[in-house]
């Protein structure tokens, strides 16, 4: 089943979870949690293509949907014949920048990804590839991040490209075009990421967005945001182990 229809038939968000910590486990705890996708960030943490290989292993076993935050479109090829879901480029400024995503993504008409017959989706060559090349271009999603002031400038053009499924927003930097470093949570921020989902959602493509806390995320459904990440490991094993500490450092 494609992601929209799955998305369409939900009467809750489809949740995922950033993975920054390069190990396996992470995400067989995540697909015991009840995640329903992670997205692996190879943008700002350093992933081995071997560690890489065994977490989409991992995730894909575990039926967990897997998207890859590149740092260069580069890296695309290798990433989808792993076995990748969705690619997410970060730092979207222009429509040539994503027209280049959608290149090294999708498959002719709209694109040119290099052809290969060897992945896990046709066992490796065991299988033909024909059936997974009808319908990868639909089933293999391009997620680009609006990052700022100029980005969300031209998002109107971008949003008219063919291959663009997705558009993530990225508060940090958005804070940082707007010359409000590091107030990510300012409502001067959130007006800004508000206007890149209205225009999303206009032009029928899919915003996923990451959620600082469950207001936000109830604000966003609201709006028709239906995809939504829910933090990062890293970031909720630091806080589970401070709170943990803090629970058992009181005075006796």
């Amino acid at each position: 089943m494609k992601l929209k229809e799955i998305i369409a038939q939900r009467d809750t968000p489809y949740l995922g979870l950033y993975i920054v910590l390069p190990d396996p486990t992470v995400i067989e705890l995540a697909a015991a949690s009840g995640y329903d996708f992670i997205r692996i960030d190879m943008e700002h943490h350093t992933f081995s293509y071997d560690k890489l290989g065994d977490m989409l292993r991992i995730a894909r076993l575990c039926g967990l949907r897997t998207e890859v935050r590149v740092s260069s479109v580069t890296d695309i090829t290798k990433i989808l014949n792993m076995g990748a879901n969705g690619i997410v480029c970060p730092n979207v400024d222009t429509p040539e920048i994503a027209k280049e995503v959608i290149k090294y993504t999708k498959y002719a008409p709209c694109g040119m990804r290099g052809m290969y017959s060897m992945m896990p989706e046709n066992k490796f060559g065991i299988d033909s590839i024909v059936p997974y090349l009808s319908d990868a271009n639909e089933n293999v999603t391009v997620t680009l991040q609006i990052e700022s002031l100029s980005g969300i400038r031209n998002l109107d053009e971008i949003l008219k490209l063919d291959g663009v499924d997705m558009i993530a927003t990225g508060r940090g930097d958005l804070s940082q075009s707007m010359g409000l470093l590091g107030q990510n949570t300012s409502a001067a921020v959130f007006e800004q990421e508000n206007r890149i989902i209205k225009k999303v959602l206009a032009a029928g493509k899919t915003p996923a967005i990451l959620v600082p806390n469950r207001q936000r995320a109830q604000e966003l459904w609201n709006q028709g945001v239906r995809i939504m990440l829910i933090g990062y490991d890293l970031d909720m094993l630091a806080k589970g182990l401070k709170k943990n500490y803090e629970t058992f450092s009181l005075g006796y």
